[in-house]
Order: C-alpha cells, then sequence, then structure tokens
C-alpha cells in the first residue's frame, strides 16, 4: 500500500512539473508589469494570430494588451486587414506601452473594421521622443470602419516633436474614407516644434482624428484638449483636424 501511495504521490508531482512547463513554453512574454512583448510577425497572417475568422460574423477577437500590440505588428508588416473584421471581447490597458501606432505610416495601413463592442482602450501615451509622424491609436487608415469604441488617453498624452508635418488623433492620425460611428477619446494630444529652418512644418490635429478625406463622423465624441505651440501652419480640431 505505501509504495503505491508514493507511487502515485511521484505521478501528481511530474503531472505538476509538467503543467508548469507547459505554461512558461507557451505564456507570453512579460513587457511591463501587465503587457507582451509583440510576436514575430514575419509572414504572420491575421488567422495565424487571433482566435474568429475575421468575417462579420465571426470577427476576429481582440481582448488583452497582446492582441492589440499584436495587431499593430502583422499590419505594420504590410497587411492592411481590408475586408477583415475585428471586435473587443473586454476593456484594455495599453498604459505599459509606448504606443505604435496600428498602421504606422503610408506604407502600412489599416483597411479593417474595427468595432470596439462597448469596451474602452485605457492608458494611450505616445511619448514625443518617438519621433512618429503619424500618431494616434491608429496611424494611416483607409476605407476603415471604427464603432462602438471608448479611446481614454493617458494623462502622459499623445506628443509629437517633429520638424515636418504631422497628424494626430485619438482614434486615427490620418484616415481616407472613413467611418466612424459611436466612438469617445478623452484627453491631451500636444504637438511642439523643434528649429528646422529648411523643411515645411505644421500639424493636423484632432480630437478623434487628425486628418481626414472623406470621413463620416456620428454619434462621437471627445473630451479634452488639442494644442500646438507652432507659429506655423497648423489645423486644430476637437473632433477633426483637417
Amino acid at each position: 500500500m505505501t509504495n503505491k501511495i508514493g507511487f502515485c504521490f511521484k505521478l501528481a508531482i511530474f503531472a505538476l512539473s509538467a503543467c508548469a512547463v507547459l505554461a512558461t513554453m507557451f505564456a507570453p512574454a512579460a513587457y511591463g508589469d501587465d503587457c507582451c512583448a509583440p510576436i514575430s510577425v514575419q509572414g504572420a497572417d491575421f488567422g495565424d494570430v487571433f482566435a474568429g475568422e475575421g468575417t462579420e460574423l465571426e470577427p476576429f477577437l481582440i481582448g488583452t494588451t497582446q492582441d492589440l500590440i499584436n495587431l499593430a505588428s502583422v499590419v505594420n508588416e504590410g497587411n492592411t486587414a481590408a475586408g477583415l473584421f475585428f471586435r473587443m471581447t473586454r476593456d484594455v490597458d495599453i498604459s505599459s506601452v509606448a504606443w505604435v501606432p496600428i498602421g504606422r505610416d503610408q506604407n502600412n495601413v489599416f483597411s479593417g473594421n474595427f468595432d470596439g463592442d462597448g469596451h474602452k482602450i485605457t492608458g494611450l501615451n505616445i511619448p514625443a521622443s518617438m519621433g512618429l509622424q503619424y500618431a494616434g491609436l491608429f496611424g494611416v487608415v483607409s476605407n476603415a470602419v471604427f464603432r462602438n469604441l471608448t479611446v481614454e488617453i493617458d494623462e502622459t498624452g499623445i506628443n509629437i516633436y517633429p520638424a515636418a508635418i504631422v497628424y494626430a488623433g485619438g482614434i486615427a492620425a490620418h484616415g481616407t474614407n472613413v467611418e466612424i460611428i459611436n466612438c469617445h477619446v478623452s484627453g491631451n494630444i500636444s504637438v511642439d516644434y523643434i528649429e528646422n529652418p529648411t523643411g515645411y512644418r505644421g500639424a493636423r490635429a484632432g480630437g478623434i482624428v487628425g486628418y481626414a478625406e472623406g470621413l463620416y463622423l456620428s454619434s462621437s465624441s471627445f473630451a479634452g484638449e488639442v494644442k500646438s505651440s507652432s507659429v506655423f501652419s497648423s489645423n486644430l480640431g476637437g473632433l477633426a483636424g483637417y
């Protein structure tokens, strides 16, 4: 009887050890207090990263800081997400991350459908030291739809310190043919300029979108401040900068 008990005890220890090893193998890498490092996305598609099918009825699901980082990583590898649908499943805090926008420039554009499903993203912060030309939760978007989303900018704000024309917005920095429905942003956006006597300087900054061509904006709001220290050309607005 003693041998059987000892054997069972050893099996239990082995099972716990195996579980611990598996948990370590598949746990996301720590990044700050509650965030994770981006996955390696070279050659990856959205179906390799997210639960769901990416359709309107079965959208890709976004429920963690890691998911948002990975969305940015995949889009910023040149995957536009055109025709794909994403839906949040819970509130997400990204305050531990110096945020790299989803669709960071004109060569990496987001063209999907993003549904916050009534949830909020808190702690959005972009330090001026990042030197971004397009600053927001999303950077450059085209033929994209955003709905039912609340974004709370961190108290440190969205800050741009450029030497050329820049774009900033709580939802998106620069948009073409964009629908924004029932989206709400709170916080501050600031543009401060460095000396650049040979380059053109200017800002397009808005609480929700910095610059947009073909914008449909409905049932949305901004509470906060959009400001610029520039004596040069700046277009600032509570909802849209230009």
